[in-house]
């Protein structure tokens, strides 16, 4: 489990929840697919709950993420998005957007 890992961020949706939650990032283990989905105000904190859902799976599971699939999205593309995976361990792979992950 967690060898490989995809996400992506759903398009906001037209009403913002009680507490101004519009996006969705999902993100599903490609062995088990087994899928869960963090709730965003804004795609900036795209890198602060991917942060979350790894430190979730270290300790539940006791295994760390090898790889993380997404999408070219800006909130997947940011220098401390890059550098956190790096530091981390954990190989990026990127398609187009807009692409099924």
């Amino acid at each position: 489990m967690f060898e490989l890992v995809h996400t992506d961020l759903m398009e906001p949706t037209k009403t913002p929840s009680f507490s101004g939650l519009r996006y969705a990032m999902v993100l599903v283990d490609d062995f088990s697919r087994y899928c869960w989905v963090k709730f965003l105000k804004e795609k900036s904190e795209a890198l602060s709950k991917f942060v979350d859902f790894k430190d979730t799976v270290e300790k539940e599971f006791g295994k760390k993420i090898k790889c993380l699939h997404s999408d070219n999205g800006g909130e997947f593309m940011s220098n401390d998005f890059f550098q956190f995976c790096n530091d981390h361990g954990i190989q990026r792979q990127m398609t187009c957007p807009d692409t099924p992950q």
